[in-house]
């Protein structure tokens, strides 16, 4: 029995991941059945996902809605414990159970501790995937999340406006903002009392356990740290199921596209960059996902929007819109992503696309330089200077897709959740070992 457990995310948010990773176990264990527990709004987005890649019919899964807070706070603690505490009995009932949680907060280390004890072993195996709760381990850096940078330049007044004219929105945002704010407040006497991340996975690493490292290049980094040297850790790369999305050649113009959240405060920068450039030739930036209207003002850029829900767009429609991009934008500079694994790169792995990048540590350690299959960009002028190359030189942007077209076919391949399976395997015939040897 394998059982899967998604406590955090709600709805689009790790979809594309998380389904990833059911369809991985329905390979590696065909034989076995699987439940997944998720809030209902993602257990339906995974759903989907699963569905569009027909990936539903074949499979042995049980979808379970549950309702835990997603908030670390006392009463968040309190409530997911017992929760748990009546799981762990299903849990024991058979020797050699698969629990898997795919996020996993201080909250729920330090209840896993209470469940399993002191214990060195336990009827179960258990993996944590680790996302980005290890960029917290490094204090020396200075880190800001990319993404709480950006402040939308639109009026107050409009935005407010656009509310008023759909009131439904304009009340779940007020609710929300106010249960947040809420939670927050009530939530930091708890957080006080939380060892730090450090001390808690130094603290809950049976042999049982092992936290899944979504690339090798958190590892090698992960390596580092003396203090975590002993963490029982395994490389399972981001599992996306891959489309059979053909390479676009270049038409008249070159579309270059921004998937999901990008990274708004840079993006911004780059198109007044790309503004001074005196580009000859036609190009267009694609912004497909949570992209603020406010860049339609840029000549060359289109907001996609969805003509289902109000500025959000569904897996499908951002699927069409991708279809005839080009090139794919990767905007998060190089002091992110050195502990975790970003979505963007998968996706365009996912999608059949070339990419122009910022140097990442992430994203460079997929983007080889003996195999490429982008271009790499030391800084945002340096970024702008190479689209008005690509853009005004069309002969050599198509030779160069031809080099990424075949390097993305093999890199694909090597990424892909076939080629997960054996390491998946591996883990677990690792953890029975050592529950052999106990």
């Amino acid at each position: 029995m394998i059982f899967i457990y998604e406590l955090i995310c709600r709805q689009h948010s790790h979809e594309v991941c998380n389904a990833g990773f059911l369809d991985l176990f329905c390979k590696a264990f065909p034989n076995e059945k699987i439940v997944f527990y998720s809030h209902e709004t993602h257990l339906l987005c995974v759903k989907h996902e699963l569905y569009l890649n027909n990936k539903l019919r074949k499979s042995k899964i049980s979808f379970k809605k549950i309702s835990l807070p997603n908030q670390e706070s006392l009463w968040s603690f309190f409530v997911r414990y017992f929760f748990f505490l009546k799981e762990k009995k299903k849990w024991d009932k058979k020797l050699n159970d698969k629990i898997i949680f795919l996020s996993y907060d201080r909250s729920l280390l330090k209840i896993l501790k209470l469940l399993f004890g002191k214990t060195p072993q336990a009827r179960a195996s258990l993996l944590l995937v680790t996302h980005g709760n290890l960029e917290s381990i490094n204090k020396s850096r200075s880190f800001t999340s990319p993404r709480d940078n950006f402040i939308n330049p639109e009026s107050f007044f409009v935005r407010l406006i656009a509310k008023f004219t759909r009131p439904l929105i304009l009340l779940t945002s007020v609710f929300r903002r106010a249960v947040k704010i809420l939670l927050r407040v009530t939530s930091i006497p708890y957080l006080l009392t939380l060892p730090n991340l450090k001390i808690l996975l130094k603290s809950f690493n049976p042999d049982f356990c092992r936290y899944v490292l979504l690339s090798e290049h958190i590892q090698k980094e992960l390596n580092n740290y003396k203090e975590l040297k002993s963490l029982n850790t395994s490389v399972i790369p981001m599992p996306v199921i891959m489309k059979n999305m053909n390479f676009i050649p270049i038409k008249k113009k070159i579309i270059f596209g921004i998937i999901g959240y990008g990274l708004p405060s840079a993006l911004e920068k780059l198109l007044r960059l790309l503004d001074c450039k005196h580009i000859s030739g036609d190009y267009e930036i694609r912004l497909i996902g949570m992209q603020p209207s406010f860049f339609n003002k840029y000549s060359k850029v289109i907001v996609s929007r969805s003509s289902v829900n109000y500025n959000i767009l569904t897996r499908s429609e951002m699927e069409q819109d991708i279809k005839d991009v080009n090139m794919q934008i990767i905007l998060y500079p190089n002091n992110s992503y050195e502990l975790s694994q970003s979505l963007s790169i998968f996706e365009a792995l996912r999608y059949n696309k070339p990419i122009i990048h910022i140097n990442n540590p992430c994203v460079n350690f997929y983007n080889d330089s003996k195999n490429p299959i982008g271009l790499k960009c030391q800084t945002l002028e340096d970024m702008a200077n190479t689209i008005k190359k690509l853009v005004d030189n069309k002969n050599y942007t198509s030779n160069l897709l031809k080099i990424f077209e075949k390097n993305l076919m093999s890199v694909r391949k090597q990424y892909s959740i076939d080629s997960s399976i054996a390491r998946l395997k591996f883990i677990y015939e690792n953890i029975d070992k050592k529950k052999s040897n106990f």
